[in-house]
């Protein structure tokens, strides 16, 4: 029974994913000097969680929310965009400009552009 339950333990904690904290400054400066590709990034496909400024709200070409998000050392320069899981939707709608938030998100593939690329966002 024991042994039973140990394997169930182990099973269960296999499944769970951690998102890996970060400073979004000092992620977004990493984008940088690797030539403005996040797929060189560690954290790359990976969930990360951190903190930032919401910069502006603004929508996506599908119509969606869509945050535009600063690092906490430099509040006026936009580093990433940020798009909610479908869960949150509601929660990121009653964000404003000027906001602080602890955020997890999915670091999504970004080539060449002057933000970071995140999805499936929830507010934590």
């Amino acid at each position: 029974m024991l042994k039973k339950i140990a394997c169930s333990v182990l099973l269960l904690q296999s499944s769970v994913s951690f998102a890996q904290m970060v400073q979004l400054d000092e992620l977004y400066q990493r984008y940088v000097e690797a030539d403005y590709m996040s797929s060189e990034l560690e954290e790359f496909n990976t969930k990360i969680e951190f903190k930032s400024i919401i910069a502006e709200l603004d929508e996506n070409l599908a119509g969606d929310l869509l945050l535009r998000l600063a690092g906490p050392n430099e509040p006026n320069a936009v580093i990433a965009r940020a798009t909610s899981s479908n869960a949150q939707v509601k929660k990121f709608s009653q964000l404003q400009e000027g906001d602080i938030v602890k955020m997890q998100c999915l670091l999504q593939f970004t080539m060449n552009a002057d933000y970071l690329a995140l999805s499936e966002c929830e507010i934590k």
